[in-house]
């Protein structure tokens, strides 16, 4: 049930109008105080902005649900709520007095607002990007391509045999590369590096994208109901199959990209209560693994200290911040750009006659510590080391621009605005060129695997759309 805060739709909308203009400002004026005021943030001050954050987080969540109604409300509240996680686990860390930066206070705070400050303009430009009407067309157009997705028999036991063959190959490269006899008693870099060695780490995409066009199956009753028992078997091998290796090596980025975007997809099919069941077994299951992960050599989890303790279990929040916080810790020059200027060079094809150019991070991380993983620049990072301070306008306005095209009625497949939700928590951690590559990717290979549902031969009909459906 959707809530109306109005029977007129245009007394509605100037009402939630101005309640968004009211949150913005105070929550945006509350924010520049701080950053004013402030010149030594104490555990006060960090505890006013993690306040701040999250008593921000629940308005606008509330706003948009009033606003947007239970199904797209919470899709829509995705992407700032994770800018909004990614301003404030580091926060709430320093409000306990944990030193997770080894930055000055002064920059630390700097950063965090910062950050804060972002997600505030996230929130706001999401509310506006969207109207009413237009989520509403395109929740109608998901719903209407996912109860009219045509699949064949043939086309299920090819896409099936295709995840079968990945999860395959990437156990027996788990062997063969050596990486299994390193498993606690090296670093997950080098453990990831003698996996994903060349170009194997498209098949992780791959097989991701796979996972990610059996969610749609799944959440297609027509089509669920065409699948057979051996059918659904061989699924489930597939994905224990592929599981077992990435366990071993303490990956959870990928499977939670495909848990986010189930979870859109189910809010937008209203399947509220599949949601609350999957969150209840997922989350958990998640932050253990990142825990043991780093004790993989049989240290105690009792026995870390506090500080290892919470980067091991929440270090995705924290690490993607270390390029922002040294960028403000000295001078240094405006790129003005020259980062997603760089894209071409990744794109056309090399032919071995030279190298790419390193991706960011790897620079950062080669001069930081070495290479050590978890450093990656943020988009705030990435917009800071380009455009400085205005990266906190620029930053969030082309990304939530970038998302309302993608939710425009000139795509026709509803395919790309998912995975964009869906990559809410890559986008937070990964820059603009990556992220740009691995999007292109999985919008790629999601739209041939959905197509290969639907081969056929000669006059075969879809099964899901039964004895109606030609």
């Amino acid at each position: 049930m959707n809530l109306h805060v109005s029977s007129d739709p245009k007394c509605s909308t100037l009402l939630m109008v101005s309640l968004g203009v009211l949150l913005y400002a105070f929550f945006g004026l509350a924010k520049i105080a701080l950053w004013i005021w402030v010149a030594g943030p104490t555990s006060y001050t960090w505890v006013s902005l993690l306040s701040a954050n999250t008593i921000e987080a629940l308005a606008w969540t509330i706003w948009i649900l009033v606003r947007y109604g239970r199904s797209n409300g919470p899709a829509l509240a995705v992407f700032p709520l994770v800018c909004s996680l990614y301003a404030s686990v580091p926060v709430a860390l320093l409000s306990a007095d944990l030193q997770v930066f080894p930055f000055s206070a002064a920059v630390v705070w700097n950063g965090m607002v910062m950050q804060s400050v972002m997600a505030t303009h996230v929130w706001v430009l999401t509310c506006s990007a969207h109207s009413k009407a237009s989520i509403a067309n395109y929740q109608s157009r998901l719903n209407s391509w996912i109860d009219r997705l045509p699949v064949t028999w043939v086309g299920i036991w090819i896409f099936l045999l295709i995840g079968l063959a990945i999860a395959c190959f990437c156990l027996t490269n788990f062997y063969l590369s050596g990486a299994s006899a390193l498993i606690g008693n090296d670093s997950r870099l080098e453990l990831t590096v003698r996996v994903e060695t060349g170009k194997l780490w498209l098949l992780q995409y791959a097989f991701e994208c796979w996972l990610i066009i059996c969610g749609i199956v799944w959440a297609s009753k027509r089509a669920r109901s065409a699948l057979t028992k051996p059918q659904l078997m061989t699924a489930m091998t597939c994905f224990l199959i592929f599981i077992y290796p990435y366990l071993q090596i303490g990956n959870r980025r990928e499977l939670m990209t495909w848990f986010v975007f189930c979870c859109v997809l189910l809010f937008m099919r209203g399947r509220h209560k599949t949601i609350s069941f999957l969150a209840t077994i997922t989350i958990p299951a998640f932050l253990y693994l990142g825990l043991v992960r780093e004790n993989s050599q049989g240290a105690s989890l009792v026995a870390t200290d506090p500080l290892s303790f919470y980067l091991n279990l929440l270090g995705e929040f924290v690490f993607p911040h270390f390029p922002l916080l040294d960028r403000l810790s000295a001078p240094h020059h405006l790129w003005m750009g020259w980062s997603y200027l760089r894209l071409p060079a990744f794109v056309v094809p090399t032919f071995g006659l030279w190298h790419r150019p390193a991706s960011l991070a790897i620079i950062f991380a080669q001069r930081y510590s070495g290479g050590s993983m978890g450093y990656a620049y943020t988009p705030l990072g990435e917009g800071f080391a380009n455009f400085g301070a205005l990266s906190v306008i620029i930053v969030p306005l082309v990304l939530v621009a970038g998302g309302r095209f993608l939710a425009s009625r000139h795509l026709h497949s509803p395919i790309p605005f998912l995975i964009f939700l869906a990559f809410a928590l890559e986008i937070n951690r990964g820059e603009f060129i990556s992220i740009t590559l691995e999007f292109a990717v999985f919008v790629v290979i999601t739209s041939t695997l959905v197509r290969i549902l639907n081969f056929r031969l000669v006059k075969e009909k879809c099964l899901a759309q039964g004895q109606h459906g030609a």
